[in-house]
């Protein structure tokens, strides 16, 4: 894809993607039953067909083409993922039920129908695979490729060597990227913005160590199953 083509899609997806949860967060109220929003499916889909893309781009293999030795070691990272999202959300819990300052969080009521349970089953699946596309595929990388690995540069001449500025610009953008997940689940609470905050960077490692979305996909996914568990019961 042209970078002109390419910047404007990436500038579209900030558009209408990335920045509406974070400028207009979901108001709920003191109780409500849990329900999936038709958009996430709308969404899910629609990340469906970017991942299509970034795969034909970067020639990514499927995990049937891949060395066993390779998939051991993805399943491995998962798990140490998936463990370590445990470990970070009780970790911020304890520290918020010893703090004197309380947070006002919403209770979630389970669904009454069957219909209700696979809109939050599906749902929850939908919202864990488009979060991982995004965020941890599509957003970063697509940031340093138009900000850092842009053709030509300034004729401004400084002492940073220009891998060193390299280097800062990767770690801005992967930063960045990290907080705009962060920000957008600021609808549950500055608690749930902390929590994602470190999730975000505990996934997105995963994905570099893996180059594997499915392992990415598996940990937020058995997460997001375990925390909705605890806040039905």
């Amino acid at each position: 894809m042209q970078k002109r083509f390419f910047s404007t899609e990436f500038f579209i997806i900030l558009l209408f993607f990335v920045m509406p949860p974070i400028i207009f967060p979901q108001t709920t109220g003191d109780e409500y039953v849990m329900e999936i929003p038709y958009t996430v499916f709308i969404l899910a889909a629609l990340s469906f067909c970017l991942w299509w893309q970034i795969k034909a781009e970067k020639n990514i293999q499927t995990p049937s083409q891949t060395s066993r030795l390779r998939v051991l070691m993805n399943h491995g990272h998962c798990l140490v993922t998936f463990g370590t999202l445990l470990v970070t959300a009780g970790g911020i819990e304890l520290i918020c039920r010893l703090s004197p300052v309380t947070q006002n969080k919403p209770h979630l009521l389970p669904p009454e129908t069957f219909s209700g349970w696979l809109n939050v089953i599906f749902g929850t699946l939908c919202a864990a695979f488009y979060e991982e596309v995004l965020y941890r595929v599509y957003l970063p990388d697509a940031m340093k490729r138009i900000f850092v690995h842009r053709k030509g540069g300034s004729s401004f001449q400084s002492e940073v060597p220009q891998t060193t500025k390299k280097d800062l610009r990767s770690f801005a953008l992967e930063s960045a990227a990290v907080i705009l997940f962060a920000l957008a689940h600021r609808y549950v609470g500055w608690i749930s913005v902390l929590n994602a905050l470190i999730a975000g960077t505990v996934l997105r490692r995963c994905y570099i160590k893996t180059a594997s979305l499915l392992s990415c996909f598996i940990a937020h996914t058995l997460y997001n199953f375990v925390m909705l568990l605890a806040t039905l019961a």
